[in-house]
């Protein structure tokens, strides 16, 4: 009898320690999405984000380049400040200029 109250007491610590986990990471990612919110609002950029992102940072580049690859499309976002931003796969992997 006493092994059946004890699965149980298992059980229950495991829900919490999984509940525990959810939170944490929760708010883990709020934070983590408050800070790139603050670098897109200051304007920032780097390597890895998302096309979205850039686009919101910078805002509508003044012209796009598509060159269709075999494995991904590449993008070149020129901007009136002479910055031009490659993206592949719709990632900021590399950019020239000030």
């Amino acid at each position: 009898m006493w092994w059946i109250i004890a699965g149980i007491i298992g059980i229950v610590a495991i829900f919490l320690i999984l509940y525990v986990k959810s939170i944490r990471d929760d708010i883990k990612h709020k934070e983590w999405r408050e800070r790139v919110d603050e670098r897109i609002n200051n304007g920032e950029y780097w390597k890895g984000m998302d096309s979205w992102m850039l686009e919101h940072s910078l805002g509508k580049p003044k012209s796009i380049e598509v060159k269709e690859e075999k494995e991904f499309k590449r993008e070149i976002w020129e901007y009136d400040n002479g910055l031009k931003f490659t993206l592949e796969g719709e990632l900021v992997v590399g950019w020239e200029g000030s």
